[in-house]
């Protein structure tokens, strides 16, 4: 044995001696509270250094003050933190994680020779001649997690310490509320009731201002029937697909013309597409309310039967083969559109045109009561539910076999472009 082991440990001896005796005690440090043959984690450990305020008793706390920087026992220098029970509080865990790399055997060594109680723990975990041949060489993972429970203000976990701040969930938003004219536009049984007895201009207005309390009870009224809106909801989508229902395309007629005819392509500038039946619920039409149009009241003496509605004696594949078999390549289209049935008409149209994309260019053809136009507000109303779908607004103006229309010169049309 060097004269240089010797002196350590014989320095050693004399501390554990004085230690023995009562000549030293240390308060802030716990006892070692397993031995040499414990079973060790199989992990690398975790290793914290924790700050002095989470061990002060509260006797001592109140009149806690910076300390300065210390050394944690396995050489790295940090800076005590502020012993303050409200810093503590606040933040959770304040201790700082130090790699087990860092582990300084010289400084342990350093700290056991000044402490007894340190000494004392060390050699509960393992002999003097081991500690002292620690000096000479880098200690493994295990001896790191044997010894570093025995210096002051450290602490071994083998897994990161969950935060016992407890943070209150964030309520969820609260969604804006709708206005009524959205609530119609997704409500085909609701739309029904509140365009007949309010008009879609008026829950166009209703977007910008509160309704007066004739308008407010009318909307309660529409509302409170859910048995009939219940059953419009449930109407529409059936109508629609009827109109999509799936028509195979024969062959075009064999036709005669002479050779000077014209056989190229053709472009069909003015096409009416049939409109969606709207009556009761199945329940066909035996008549309207007036006011009505000279073309309206034509239209109504076509027999049931053989009237144009689409999904009942029309669809839009029909039409499509149509325009196919006559050589049109495109077709100017008009759908048409009633504040009644706005989202359904139009959700029509737009899928008219995804399933003929190069065929049809569509219009709206938006009318009321036998009018051929509407005005600029409710349109915008209509244009707003597919955006870019529609090319424009037709037809319009008015009409030497339609009378009720506006003259040509009416305020209506100004609105309207």
């Amino acid at each position: 044995m060097n004269s240089k082991l010797f002196f350590f440990i014989a320095v050693a001896v004399t501390i554990i001696s004085i230690a023995a005796c009562g000549g030293a005690s240390d308060t802030g440090v716990g006892s070692a509270g397993s031995d040499s043959t414990a079973t060790q984690p199989t992990s690398t450990p975790e290793i914290k250094a924790t700050s002095p305020s989470t061990s002060a008793d509260s006797s001592n706390s109140a009149n806690a003050t910076p300390a300065p920087a210390v050394t944690g026992g396995v050489g790295v220098s940090t800076p005590a933190p502020t012993a303050s029970l409200s810093n503590a509080s606040n933040t959770g865990d304040t201790s700082t994680t130090i790699d087990p790399q860092d582990f300084d055997t010289q400084a342990l060594m350093a700290q056991a020779l000044s402490s007894p109680v340190v000494l004392g723990c060390l050699t509960s975990k393992m002999d003097m001649q081991k500690l002292f041949d620690l000096a000479s060489r880098e200690s493994t993972d295990e001896e790191v997690s044997l010894l570093l429970p025995c210096l002051p203000d450290a602490e071994v976990t083998t897994e990161s310490q969950p935060s016992t701040e407890i943070i209150a969930a964030t309520p969820a938003p609260t969604p804006a509320p709708q206005s009524i004219l959205t609530q119609a536009l997704a409500s085909p049984g609701l739309m029904w009731c509140l365009a007949d007895n309010l008009g879609m201009g008026v829950l166009a207005d209703l977007e910008d201002r509160s309704p007066t309390s004739q308008e407010s009870s009318a909307i309660r009224s529409c509302k409170s029937d859910t048995r009939e809106i219940a059953n419009w909801n449930a109407e529409w989508p059936k109508r629609i697909e009827a109109a999509f229902t799936p028509s195979t395309c024969g062959d075009a007629p064999i036709t005669n013309f002479p050779a000077s005819y014209y056989q190229g392509p053709l472009v069909y500038s003015h096409l009416h597409i049939p409109q969606l039946p709207d009556d009761q619920h199945g329940e066909q039409d035996t008549g309207y309310v007036a006011p009505r149009g000279a073309d309206s009241d034509l239209y109504d003496t076509i027999s049931q039967e053989q009237r144009p509605l689409l999904g009942r004696t029309m669809n839009i594949d029909r039409i499509a083969c149509t325009l196919k078999n006559e050589g049109s390549v495109k077709a100017f289209a008009f759908f048409p559109v009633f504040p009644e049935i706005t989202a359904q008409a139009i959700e029509a149209a737009n899928r008219a045109n995804e399933q003929y994309p190069d065929l049809f260019v569509p219009f709206i053809q938006a009318s009321a009561n036998g009018v051929a136009t509407l005005e600029g507000k409710i349109l915008d109303v209509m244009f707003d539910v597919e955006p870019g779908l529609f090319a424009g607004f037709g037809e319009v103006g008015d009409s030497p076999t339609e009378p009720i229309n506006p003259l040509s010169d009416s305020e209506i049309y100004t609105g309207d472009f």
